[in-house]
Order: structure tokens, then C-alpha cells, then sequence
């Protein structure tokens, strides 16, 4: 199992926001994997945030990936 974090400060809009993601592989055979994932952002100020809040979660997203090796 991964995990993840990520801080970016992003200097166009001069706001920032953090990350975190988990993920894992499980074999399949020798030569292909599943990767289920998932991460979640939350808006450190007002980065792309909706409405009047400042810091609210940004995304969450899923993802499945099935590398070849």
C-alpha cells in the first residue's frame, strides 16, 4: 500500500491546496497487476473553492489501472 501527500502553492492565483492519495497493487499473474486508487484535495485559502467558503475539500477522485509488465 502507497500513500501519498502533496502541498503545491499554486502562483498564478496565489493560493494552495494539499493532497492525499492511497493506492495498491494486486497481482494478478506474473504479467498483470490491478491498481485501485483514490485521492482527496482540500483548498488551503480560497483555491477554486464555490461560493464563500476558504477552505473546503477540492476533489476526490477514483481510479483503477491495470498495468502490463
Amino acid at each position: 500500500m502507497n500513500l501519498t501527500a502533496i502541498y503545491a502553492y499554486d502562483f498564478f492565483i496565489g493560493e494552495s491546496y494539499a493532497q492525499l492519495g492511497l493506492d495498491t497493487e494486486i497481482k494478478v499473474t506474473e504479467w498483470l497487476s490491478i491498481v485501485p486508487a483514490a485521492v482527496i484535495g482540500y483548498s488551503i485559502g480560497e483555491y477554486y473553492t464555490f461560493g464563500t467558503a476558504s477552505n473546503a475539500f477540492t476533489h476526490v477522485g477514483l481510479n483503477l489501472s491495470f498495468p502490463i509488465t
